[in-house]
């Protein structure tokens, strides 16, 4: 007689982010290095998307061709439909060591943010975040504007966001970052934040 008990099957999603500022591309294993996840190699600033199966103890392992970039091992795995986030970059400016920064999303209703500061110059900036979406009772509010933080995560309405770099800048006169300092934008880009979504700023 067929049992009506099935085990539960999660969903869960590995989003590996390649920010390690080299010419060359990273290749992406799972397990023992048997399974190769990249068909293409990742370059630097792609993000992509993988299913496979994860335990706690696994490794990800990150290669240039046949050599290894990285070891990163997974200590635990989520009760439930999650993704998780997982970065590789530069760990300083003075070796080709690299770092990683990890994440896991739990599932919610509400869109998920999270933003990770991977530089290693001199420079200091801030993220900032604007809602472009109308707000319906009050169409002649000023765009609301909202610094966030950096290695942190944050959870914002569905809806569509300017974020933008700035670093400190110098101003007309010359002036060094400071009091008299302007605000210099160093990128930015507009976010469709969705329900239920996950979303990283790096």
């Amino acid at each position: 007689q067929k049992s009506f008990i099935q085990a539960l099957d999660f969903r869960r999603t590995l989003r590996i982010c390649n920010a390690y500022p080299l010419d060359a591309a990273l290749d992406v294993y799972v397990g023992n290095s048997d399974i190769k996840l990249t068909r293409a190699p990742m370059q630097y600033k792609e993000c992509r998307d993988f299913s496979p199966k994860l335990d706690a103890g696994d490794r990800v392992d990150f290669k240039i061709e046949d050599s290894s970039a990285g070891t990163f091992t997974i200590a635990d795995v989520p009760d439930g439909d999650a993704v998780l986030l997982l970065v590789i970059f530069r760990h300083d400016t003075f070796s080709t060591a690299v770092a990683f920064q990890s994440h896991v999303f739990a599932a919610s209703s509400a869109s998920q943010i999270a933003v990770l500061d991977t530089f290693r110059g001199a420079a200091e900036a801030k993220v900032h975040i604007q809602d472009v979406s109308p707000v319906a009772a009050e169409p002649s509010v000023a765009k609301r504007d909202e610094v966030l933080r950096f290695n942190g995560v944050v959870a914002v309405d569905p809806g569509i966001y300017h974020v933008e770099l700035r670093e400190a800048g110098v101003n007309a006169t010359g002036t060094e970052a400071g009091a008299n300092a302007t605000a210099i934008s160093a990128g930015n880009r507009d976010l469709v934040a969705l329900p239920r979504e996950a979303y990283v700023v790096i």
